[in-house]
């Protein structure tokens, strides 16, 4: 904690400070700025600013806060000295005000204090599992380590609790990776699909955004990245990174990285080869994506020094994390799989791809501009019985299957999620899978994906038949 507190002195000084965004991470920035600076004036700026995560009034006698919300809550950064960003502001935002005061954030101070210490997770998809499941093996293997990031958990707010020997997981988003100008030592890249077009001006600024955190690191540093990505790929070519590479890879066989021989995961790294036996039995994860980020743990684990035994000891003990491809169990014979955290078509495939016998499939949410033509021609080669769609996501995924002349499949629209749970037992058999697999955001309806989740969920736990509809089974079962 003194090398950050000591870090934020010497970058602020005597200047004024704005925290620009006031949500969980924004407040954990006001906690950390009370502790260093006690007794300076702090600014907060938010458009709606949520009072919750203010101090109590006995603690503002301490730091005397000036407060900006409504539509001219910007107005305060030009006064600023400096301004502390939380991550869902873009830059744009500012930009488009012409105010060109000095702005930073916690994930760029964090890691110019810590970054020796970091392994930085990233990706489009997967990086919560990954970071939670490579924080779970250093744990098994007997390292102390601290879990942080966009997983939830604000990067300031663990400061207290790293040491000398501390290793610290960052769950890292693209849009904390955005112009920062420091990378960690040890950076994981799972992969880069089309997501986040409302954010950004182009899908080539997004996937530079991605490819970034690889283009900051230093000789000696460590990438793991996704062998098999196209998008990596091109990006290693045209632009290889400073940093050693370890490309993991389902197909190929690389000199140093992470690969498969028979039913082994082995692990090449600069002085040792490592082999855990059985990793697709070992994972308590299913499907092909979820066994590549395994891979990428493992080999990330393998550079932080943890051996093939701690391993393959760890990986069957691993919860994997809710919202994603979930099994919550059977309710009138039809079982149910809670898969909101998928936000684009890729994620929707994979989880197709891992079920393989899905009998409804529900779709949809925000339009984020993001192209579904691959989950229309997905879809057609393989057709799911019944396909539930909502908003404005699910209209187009729709239109563009019946402009294919499609007819396997009974397509209908939902208007609320209580009706769409109603759909799903009215029109799924007994025996049959039902997934929801969104492929889209969720905040046409809901605060977050897990928001989604947890509606579902709770819908279809909370469900009664009506009289007169077809009973498929004789009761409903508890999850397991």
């Amino acid at each position: 904690m003194e090398k950050l507190e000591q870090l934020l002195k010497e970058s602020f000084g005597q200047k004024q400070i704005l925290i620009l965004g006031f949500g969980k991470e924004g407040s954990s920035s006001l906690d950390f700025l009370m502790h260093c600076f006690p007794g300076r004036e702090i600014w907060i700026a938010d458009r709606q600013l949520n009072e919750a995560y203010l101090p109590r009034q006995s603690d503002e006698k301490t730091n005397p806060l000036r407060l900006f919300s409504g539509d001219n809550y910007l107005h305060a950064a030009a006064d600023a000295d400096v301004i502390l960003k939380s991550p869902g502001i873009p830059y744009k935002t500012l930009e488009a005000t012409g105010i060109d005061t000095l702005v930073t954030s916690q994930t760029e101070l964090f890691i110019r204090a810590f970054g020796d210490q970091i392994t930085g997770i990233t990706g489009t998809k997967g990086k919560s599992t990954t970071a939670s499941l490579l924080h779970h093996i250093l744990l098994y293997g007997g390292k102390k380590s601290i879990l942080a990031g966009n997983i939830g958990i604000p990067l300031f707010s663990v400061a207290h609790k790293v040491t000398a020997d501390s290793h610290i997981v960052c769950e890292l988003s693209c849009h904390q990776i955005y112009r920062l100008s420091i990378a960690p030592a040890k950076a994981v890249l799972l992969n880069i699909f089309p997501e986040h077009l409302d954010y950004y001006d182009s899908l080539e600024e997004y996937q530079q955004t991605k490819y970034h955190l690889a283009h900051l690191q230093r000789p000696g540093n460590s990438l793991v990245y996704n062998h098999d990505d196209p998008v990596i790929q091109t990006f290693i070519r045209s632009d290889p990174p400073a940093s050693d590479c370890y490309p993991v890879s389902l197909t190929a066989m690389p000199e140093r990285g992470a690969w498969l021989r028979d039913d082994a995961c082995i692990l090449t790294l600069r002085d040792r080869e490592l082999r855990i036996p059985g990793i697709r039995e070992l994972s308590s994860m299913s499907g092909e994506h979820n066994l590549l980020n395994t891979m990428a743990a493992c080999l990330a684990a393998g550079l932080s020094g943890i051996s093939e035994d701690s391993m393959a000891a760890a990986l069957p003990v691993f919860n994997s994390l809710e919202h994603r491809l979930e099994d919550f169990g059977s309710y009138y014979g039809i079982r149910f799989y809670n898969d909101s955290i998928s936000t684009i078509p890729q994620a929707c495939i994979r989880a197709l791809e891992t079920l393989k016998k899905v009998h409804t499939l529900i779709v949809g949410g925000m339009d984020r501009g993001i192209d579904y033509e691959p989950l229309a021609a997905y879809l057609v080669r393989y057709p799911v019985p019944v396909l539930l769609h909502t908003g404005e996501a699910g209209k187009k995924i729709a239109r563009l299957l019946c402009n294919t002349g499609c007819q396997s499949m009974e397509i209908r629209e939902a208007a609320s999620y209580p009706e769409l749970v109603d759909a799903c037992f009215r029109l799924s058999p007994e025996g049959s899978i039902c997934l929801l697999s969104p492929a889209a955001a969720s905040y046409d309806w809901f605060n977050n994906f897990e928001d989604r989740g947890n509606t579902f969920k709770r819908l279809v736990r909370n469900y009664r038949k009506e009289p007169g509809m077809p009973d498929n089974s004789n009761q409903i079962s508890s999850p397991d």
